[in-house]
Formats: structure tokens, sequence, C-alpha cells
């Protein structure tokens, strides 16, 4: 299994033949934008072997004070 960034092609792809599903909005490259629109790092990742996607997370990185950081993936991720 590897991890990789995907694109918005690769992450409608892999979602689409999943239907409609409650809270997807908040794993889509729209919210992606918006979250980097706001200055926030954030990425679309997928799990899966080289032919075949598993899984995909919109995950979104928040500083903290003291230099920590704090990881999320907002209604996710999407297997």
């Amino acid at each position: 299994m590897q991890v990789k960034i995907l694109d918005a092609k690769a992450w409608q792809q892999f979602v689409t033949p999943l239907g409609p599903t409650p809270g997807l909005f908040l794993q889509s490259p729209d919210w992606l934008n918006f979250q980097q629109s706001l200055g926030g790092n954030a990425e679309l990742l997928g799990i899966g072997d080289a032919s075949n996607l598993r899984g995909a997370a919109l995950v979104i990185v928040r500083t903290l004070p003291l230099n920590n950081k704090y990881i999320y993936v907002p209604r996710g991720p999407v297997v």
C-alpha cells in the first residue's frame, strides 16, 4: 500500500461510483479549495496499490500555539 496526492479528477473517478454519501462535500476538491483560500494547509490523499485506489481523504493541517499541529479528516476518509 502507498499514499499519494490525488488531483480532483482522480478523486472524482474514485468517489462517483459510491453514489450520494452524506457529508461528502467536506471531502471534496471544492472544500479543499475553500480551506486553502483561508490559508490552510490541505491535501487530497489516496491510499492503494499501484493499480487500484482503495480510499481517499481530504487531510487538513492546522498550526497550533507552541509549534504544535492538529491534523484532521472532516467526515472521512472515503473508502
